[in-house]
């Protein structure tokens, strides 16, 4: 995992992948889907012998500082982060076939 600070924001890159050189056994196979891999996707949606992933996620500094001074006096509910945070994954996994 990778993280930058672009101005006032935070660009992070990850990767991850897995290599095998025959078929594995479901415990052993490379699985995406999910909050860590593939978010939107349930959990180890698909899983096969290799494959790779990609996350890239942006994110701006806490914005709620000056969003509670620039509104001073206004009934706005208690809050601490207000942080706008978008992101892309992407995942290709393959099976080996047996011989």
């Amino acid at each position: 995992r990778a993280t930058r600070r672009i101005g006032p924001a935070e660009l992070a890159l990850r990767v991850g992948g897995q290599l095998a050189s025959q078929p594995l056994v479901s415990a052993e196979q490379f699985a995406v889907g999910g909050a860590d891999t593939v978010r939107g996707y349930p959990e180890a949606a698909s899983s096969a012998d290799y494959g790779v992933l990609a996350s890239l996620e942006l994110r701006s500094r806490n914005l709620a500082p000056a969003l509670l001074s620039a509104f001073e006096g206004a009934n706005l509910p208690p809050f601490t982060d207000l942080v706008f945070f978008g992101f892309g994954d992407a995942a290709r996994v393959a099976l080996i076939e047996p011989e």
